[in-house]
């Protein structure tokens, strides 16, 4: 089980700050986080379902680029998923 950190819209979605998720790669996780909590689906998928680009996901305090969500994740990391922060 990976251990997963909400941040932002994911922790007011899914109604916790984390988490323990089976998951082989960061994709998988973030299939996974859609199905156990439906209302962060809009937050992880467009319209076509496929995984949004804007997502901040962070792997053991690393910034992983959507373009590695293939990544494969081992049982002791620590995963933040957020929303990037908006400012104004």
């Amino acid at each position: 089980m990976v251990k997963v950190k909400y941040l932002l819209l994911f922790k007011e979605k899914t109604g916790k700050e984390g988490d323990q998720i089976q998951a082989n790669t960061i994709r998988d996780l973030l299939h996974a986080i859609c199905r156990k909590y439906p209302l962060t689906r809009e937050l992880i998928l467009d319209k076509c379902g496929k995984i949004k680009q804007y997502l901040l996901v962070i792997v053991n305090g690393n910034r992983i680029p959507m373009n590695f969500i293939d990544r494969e994740l081992s049982e002791d990391d620590e995963v933040i998923i957020s929303t990037p922060a908006g400012g104004g």
